[in-house]
């Protein structure tokens, strides 16, 4: 039996390339199941994430403590054995910690689970040259273009363009947390040396919540050489790309007065980091970077505590204070992104956790970054209270391909999807035939070398597929209908179908630029929009993390001017009292 299966057009735009909601998709038992362990009801996920987000509100760091005892086996101190349970969680005696982490609550289960939207892959990187010495920070220097900063003396028009106004400059030393210096005009501190603990016994805070950045220089400095030059080099790529993106500050001064746009960077953002059944140090750098690009004061991590896949952290960093395993290179990208706090929290309770804030966790203004189905519903419930980046789903790839594509390489490309979870979407669309049954026979060739691949072949085989098109202007029309998250153009010219392409994530064109490099090192984001959102949506990027300010000065002549053109629309409205205001307006100046 054929791992995918090839498809006629007609069929594939009712089956595998129709999309369905989420929501409207059944439930899987598994999910249902591991809710009722731990709540003792079979509540709908959405519910039990409302307990968890109201429990978390209301109750801070304790409630923290126990959810992530309960979802991701992190134990307690001891002298909590005594506390309460949960509200709305079973009483149980004693809860059972262990068996909680593959429930598929918060946390994503195993990755043969369809909770599992890990969203990037977990593979390492090697093989690249490292741009600087190892024990230097990062230096994203050129942020400055983002066009975020101070304006110029008050006796001269200001300079909103200026490269050196942004306030957004290299950390300081390895053992304090990073200065990045636009941070003290918005309004929010730094955090404490990072050697020193944080008031936890005067606060009432779990210590083992916040993994002090002492511990994430030691993992950096401990990594293979390898993996060190593949982070900088990774790391260096995505601050170039977003030091790009124009988000400049405009002042328009004419004979009416002066109009203009101000850009100011957020106060204070979140990055969640999925965990699941693979570290993924990748999808920090591509969330935390474009925020310090753009100037954002505060930047914290939230992420996982445990990873069965990953290597652990040294117990002479972390066990002695009781702090949850972190998978090195989580912390070795923590100190390249230079972000300022660290947090082993998963699931639910980490979205609650930095939309509403507790003793140990500063509330954010956005949460940014991809997870799993609780994450997404958490997301979904806390949108108003904070800023939330996008909805993310399992990952997907949709390659375009013709006779010219090397049939080895676009089946490697399916499998490095697939491999991401049972319900990633690895699909090819082809006018050949003869390439849909070649890469059908590299897929069989392939897949039992893969360490994963009974997730890639379960994805293959249930989100998967190889569709037969007319011609390319036909796979360039269902890719369009479909709007994925990656597509990638294995064709003899991909440049002349560019400009055919209306909605995707990310355009890969020709077989160099494979997906992969998209998901670590390319330079763009690979938080991009899944479920066919690229429709209205767009991949993270510097403006995600700036918002717009009008302003509006008007001289005495203008507004005297346009004050009747006002007073007669407020009239037309029936708001007198706007009608009024203008009025008053409607006297010479001169």
């Amino acid at each position: 039996m054929s791992l995918i299966k090839i498809y006629a057009a007609a069929e594939a735009r009712d089956t595998i390339l129709r999309r369905v909601p989420w929501e409207d998709q059944a439930m899987p038992a598994r999910v249902l199941d591991g809710i009722e362990r731990i709540f003792g009801e079979r509540l709908a996920p959405a519910e039990a994430v409302a307990r968890i987000l109201r429990d978390v509100r209301e109750r801070g760091d304790a409630a923290l403590r126990e959810w992530s005892a309960r979802i991701d086996g992190a134990p307690p101190p001891p002298q909590l054995w005594g506390e309460s349970v949960p509200p709305g969680v079973a009483a149980s005696s004693p809860p059972d910690w262990g068996g909680a982490a593959s429930s598929g609550v918060g946390r994503p289960g195993p990755a043969s689970s369809p909770q599992d939207w890990a969203g990037a892959a977990s593979s390492g990187v090697s093989g690249v040259e490292r741009p600087g010495p190892a024990s230097s920070p990062p230096n994203w220097g050129g942020a400055a273009s983002s066009g975020v900063g101070r304006s110029g003396p008050a006796s001269s028009p200001p300079n909103w363009g200026g490269a050196a106004s942004s306030g957004v400059g290299r950390p300081g030393p390895a053992s304090s947390p990073p200065n990045w210096g636009g941070a003290a005009s918005s309004g929010v501190g730094r955090s404490g040396p990072a050697s020193s603990p944080q008031d936890w016994g005067d606060r009432g805070a779990f210590p083992s919540l916040e993994i002090p950045s002492a511990a994430w220089r030691a993992a950096y400095d401990r990594l293979p050489d390898d993996q060190r030059v593949a982070l900088d080099l990774a790391a260096d790529r995505i601050a170039t790309f977003h030091r790009k993106q124009p988000m400049d500050s405009w002042v328009d001064a004419g004979p009416d007065g002066t109009l203009g746009q101000l850009i100011r960077p957020l106060d204070r953002v979140g990055v969640y980091v999925p965990g699941g059944t693979a570290a993924l140090p990748s999808s920090l750098l591509m969330a935390a970077i474009p925020a310090r690009v753009a100037g954002v004061g505060q930047v914290i991590v939230c992420t996982p505590p445990g990873n069965p896949v990953s290597p652990r952290s040294e117990t002479r960093f972390l066990g002695e204070t009781g702090f949850p395993d972190i998978p090195e290179l989580i912390l070795a990208a923590a100190y390249r992104a230079g972000v300022d706090r660290l947090f082993a929290l998963g699931g639910a309770q980490a979205i609650a956790a930095m939309a509403y804030g507790t003793e140990s966790v500063p509330a954010v203004d956005k949460i940014v970054g991809a997870g799993g189905l609780f994450i997404t519903l958490a997301k979904r419930q806390v949108i108003g209270r904070v800023g939330i980046d996008g909805f993310y789903g399992p990952t997907e790839t949709l390659l375009i391909a013709d006779e010219a594509a090397d049939p080895a390489w676009a089946a490697a490309d399916l499998l490095a999807q697939a491999e991401h979870d049972v319900l990633a979407s690895p699909l090819l669309l082809t006018p050949s035939r003869a390439l849909a049954e070649a890469v059908a026979a590299q897929l069989a060739c392939q897949l039992p070398g893969l360490s994963r691949a009974e997730i890639a072949a379960a994805s293959l085989a249930d989100r998967g597929g190889i569709v037969l098109t007319a011609d390319l202007a036909e796979a360039v029309e269902l890719a369009n209908a479909y709007a994925p998250e990656h597509l990638c153009l294995l064709v003899r010219d991909p440049w002349a179908l560019v400009g055919q392409i209306r909605h995707a994530g990310g355009i890969f064109v020709g077989e160099y630029s494979f997906e992969v490099l998209g998901d670590y090192i390319a330079g763009p984001s690979h938080v991009m929009p899944t479920e066919g959102s690229a429709r209205y949506a767009s991949p993270l990027s510097v403006a995600d993390f700036v918002k717009r300010i009008s302003l509006i000065a008007l001289n005495a002549d203008a507004g005297a001017r346009l004050a009747a053109s006002a007073a007669v629309l407020a009239r037309g409205e029936g708001l007198t009292a706007h009608a009024a205001a203008a009025g008053m307006r409607e006297v010479d100046k001169g």
